[in-house]
């Protein structure tokens, strides 16, 4: 008698654990498969102004974003708007390495003149390179755009 109850207390335990262990596993692959497969993620700003988009914009929109944020007309060359109020950012210094792409989404983001801006570029990454050479052509004249290289920081 002994022998038949020890041997039902242990298949209910191992058929106990055999369920959780299924239950844990089909709770895995649905997890799995709405975050990876049909489950939307959303971004970590959510007033991302490219989210809901079905295309993204172009490098030139990102260029225009950085020349509204420093007041300054590509196409006529000129310095536009005022700059030494109280809702201006007077100086801002943003280190660039490998986050062109956040730093792209924080320009067109941010909603109030920069009085200067300093890009100061880390590393040789070949993007960021063209991107801020760009940059300089278009707006490096006005003195409100300065960027800097330091191609020997690399972390």
């Amino acid at each position: 008698m002994r022998r038949v109850t020890r041997a039902l207390k242990t298949e209910a335990t191992s058929l106990f654990w055999k369920g959780c262990f299924i239950f844990l596993l089909t709770l895995n692959l649905f997890v799995h498969v709405d975050v990876f497969g049909g489950g939307r993620v959303e971004p970590l700003l959510g007033d991302d102004p490219t989210y809901g988009l079905g295309v993204d914009p172009t490098r030139a929109d990102y260029i225009h974003c950085v020349g509204e944020r420093l007041l300054v007309d590509p196409m006529t060359r000129r310095l536009g708007g005022n700059n030494n109020g109280t809702d201006v950012i007077p100086l801002m210094v943003a280190p660039l390495m490998l986050d062109l792409m956040d730093f792209r989404r924080m320009m067109c983001n941010i909603n109030v003149p920069i009085r200067l801006l300093v890009l100061v570029q880390n590393g040789r990454e070949a993007m960021l390179s063209l991107y801020l050479q760009e940059l300089e052509r278009v707006y490096g004249w006005s003195g409100r755009l300065i960027v800097s290289r330091h191609p020997e920081n690399i972390g």
